[in-house]
């Protein structure tokens, strides 16, 4: 189960449970671990779910207290801190037998960098693009749900949060208006070593990261 940051993106999940062949079928999607800001728009074969006569869907967000969907009837145990769909599918004409569920998601609520306290404590948790914001909280995301697992006493937080301000700053999009200088939507691939997937997102924005005493810093190049 993948970890996503920013968004939305649009994603189809993995069926972790589903009940017998009959003409109402109950599945559960599993989407990426720990909590995220959203889901929407889910279809079927590219349909709105909500115009499908007997089809239902019921989106949780990876809470820490979320319990599973009354649909499986006690059959699956735990989905704890896992973002997933319970989706409800009635056989129709409209729909294939094996019908292909779709929705949008926006990532994780992480921690991001104010510019003005130079705090990553100030802001409340929120969506983020933000490269800088990202790898910080991945780098502290728990071995066991697929990050670095470092402490914060490991981060430079200081150096994390001028990268930060750097990424935010407002360019020409070519387009007459304004966009950030560097954005990321990800989807990290948790059977990948931890190193890939730092390298993958460090890519995104001409970032680097090195380790200086206890602490880990991030750079980036830029004009």
């Amino acid at each position: 189960v993948p970890i996503v940051y920013g968004g939305p993106i649009t994603m189809g999940g993995n069926i972790i449970w589903q009940s017998d062949p009959a003409e109402t079928v109950h599945r559960f999607l599993g989407l990426c671990v720990r909590e995220i800001d959203n889901i929407t728009n889910i279809k079927l074969d590219e349909q709105d779910i909500g115009g499908l006569a007997g089809c239902s869907a019921t989106p949780y967000y990876g809470t820490s207290s979320q319990t599973p969907d009354s649909r499986c009837a006690g059959a699956v145990k735990g989905l704890k801190d896992l973002a997933y769909l319970a989706v409800t599918l009635q056989r129709t004409d409209q729909l294939s037998s094996n019908p292909t569920t779709s929705c949008d998601v926006t990532g994780r609520r992480i921690k991001t960098w104010n510019g003005t306290t130079k705090s990553w404590e100030t802001n409340a948790l929120s969506p983020s693009k933000n490269p800088a914001a990202i790898i910080r909280d991945y780098l502290m995301l728990s071995t066991v749900l697929g990050g670095a697992g470092l402490s914060e006493t490991q981060i430079d937080n200081d150096a994390f949060g001028y990268v930060s301000e750097v990424c935010d700053e407002l360019i020409d999009n070519g387009n007459g208006g304004t966009e950030a200088r560097y954005e990321m939507t990800i989807v990290i691939d948790t059977k990948h070593a931890v190193l890939d997937n730092i390298t993958s997102m460090l890519v995104c924005f001409n970032g680097g990261i090195f380790r200086r005493g206890a602490k880990y810093k991030l750079t980036l190049q830029h004009s």
